[in-house]
């Protein structure tokens, strides 16, 4: 009897691992290394109810009957083989798409916190003290046109062109690269309600925050809804950008027009990516809007769960209608083709074990620009940044 209650034990723990190597070959890591534990644990705890009854059981023959008995012999080698499956699928390096990561920020500047680019050879990011990196193509270098003094924890960056960048800080603080002169200067119409900057060219760019709508003309910030509380700002063109936080504005190239809400959860809209007419909103539960000729639409559920970590960078790019980008907390990209979300790789070069405790406590912000349809650029709060040229089929 006590050998068939075992035997029963250990196929339930079979069962557990089988569901949990499907798991893993449809790439869902957390949950598939988590079966994985919790089926060596299982088993291994399994046994020593077993394995008391047959201690008073064989009290005359003691601890070390047992021990050489075919019971422990059959559960032991079993929940043994799984602990090290385990271990050995936990070790295994995740499969990614991405090229391998290349550390940028060696120094202790809080890792990179954002990052825009303008095109296939030039991007721009910036640790959180303030210490921007730039890609020309080929390699990252660390650039020697640092900001003014206590500029530092930048939250948002947009590059219009190679030679046109503007960033802001969490006091919102304005800095602008100017690449004739090759240097960042202070821009006086500082706002502590900015959250969020786009720009399209050295003559265009859109701030938005509590305090309403900010445009520039190239010399002069000008503000627009006053009063208006929005938190994320994209621009197609000069002619197209649109605002989401408490209500929608549009921007149509003549006026902003302030509206309310299509649905609810747009108020929570934490990304925001637009290109031509079309926008694609996500927010902070993981799920996604399309606007397009007007109206908005629900596409769906991203995949990539809830996303408030305290700090969201542009995660999002879209680099055709309809066609988007999404770099998730947890290190997974996401690609839209259409109307649908689908999982295509890993951001970082790691194991199953340390992506389950990632997706537990995600800690490394991760920041997305597209600036090209077979071309991607991210960085993350480890300091590390990828590119992805995206030869991979799909």
């Amino acid at each position: 009897m006590v050998l068939v209650i075992a035997s029963i034990w250990i196929a339930l723990c079979l069962v557990v691992f089988a569901v949990a190597a499907v798991l893993v070959a449809r790439l869902n890591g957390t949950l598939a290394i988590g079966l994985l534990l919790l089926g060596a644990v299982v088993a291994f705890i399994g046994v020593f109810p077993i394995s008391l009854q047959t201690v008073r059981r064989l009290r005359r023959s003691g601890l070390r009957a047992l021990l050489s008995g075919r019971v422990a012999k059959i559960s032991g080698a079993a929940a043994s083989a799984l602990l090290i499956v385990a271990i050995v699928l936990a070790l295994l390096p995740a499969p990614v798409i991405w090229q391998s990561g290349t550390l940028i920020d060696t120094s202790d500047g809080g890792g990179l916190q954002s990052l825009s680019c303008a095109n296939a050879h030039f991007c721009v990011t910036f640790d959180w003290n303030g210490h921007p990196f730039v890609w020309n193509g080929d390699a990252w270098t660390e650039s020697q046109v640092d900001l003014v003094h206590n500029f530092d924890e930048p939250l948002d960056l947009s590059c219009g062109s190679a030679k046109f960048c503007e960033v802001v800080n969490d006091v919102g603080q304005l800095m602008m690269f100017d690449g004739t002169s090759n240097r960042w200067v202070n821009l006086p119409a500082n706002s502590p309600s900015i959250s969020s900057i786009s720009c399209v060219s050295r003559q265009f760019c859109v701030a938005v925050g509590s305090d309403g709508v900010f445009d520039f003309d190239g010399m002069h910030w000008t503000r627009r809804l006053p009063g208006a509380d929005l938190a994320v700002v994209a621009c197609a063109s000069p002619t197209f950008c649109v605002a989401m936080g408490a209500g929608a504005a549009i921007f149509n190239g003549r006026s902003w027009k302030l509206g309310s809400l299509a649905s609810a959860n747009l108020a929570d809209t934490s990304q925001l990516s637009c290109v031509q007419n079309s926008c694609v909103a996500i927010t902070l539960d993981g799920s996604s809007f399309e606007y397009e000729n007007g109206t908005w639409r629900a596409i769906g559920a991203t995949g990539a769960g809830n996303q408030n970590t305290g700090y969201t960078p542009k995660m999002l790019s879209c680099t055709s209608v309809g066609h988007c980008y999404l770099a998730a907390t947890s290190g997974v990209i996401y690609e839209l083709d259409g109307t649908r979300w689908s999982s295509i790789g890993y951001l970082f070069r790691e194991s199953w074990l340390r992506r389950l405790f990632e997706e537990l406590a995600p800690t490394p912000a991760v920041s997305l620009s597209c600036p090209q349809l077979n071309l991607c650029v991210a960085v993350d709060g480890g300091g590390i940044a990828y590119v992805d040229h995206l030869k991979a089929s799909r």
